[in-house]
């Protein structure tokens, strides 16, 4: 439970710090609103997202067929 309450507290104060960042930031990033920024803007989490969720997949599996191979 203890675990939970730690991991939760994380969530919330990493939420909260780029919360702070993204209402502060816009004084020292200056974009101008075009279509392209906006889409850049909006999809840049999910491609982030996407590259890290593979990249832990794939060390899963590698990770995976390694301990498999090590079995006699």
């Amino acid at each position: 439970m203890k675990d939970k309450i730690i991991f939760i507290t994380k969530v919330l104060i990493a939420s909260w710090l780029l919360s702070l960042g993204i209402k502060y930031s816009e004084k020292l990033l200056v974009l101008a609103p075009t279509n392209i920024n906006a889409i850049v803007i909006v999809f840049t989490p999910c491609f982030i997202m996407v590259a890290f969720l593979s990249w832990k997949y794939w060390q899963d599996i590698h990770n995976t067929a390694i301990k498999i191979k090590e079995k006699p």
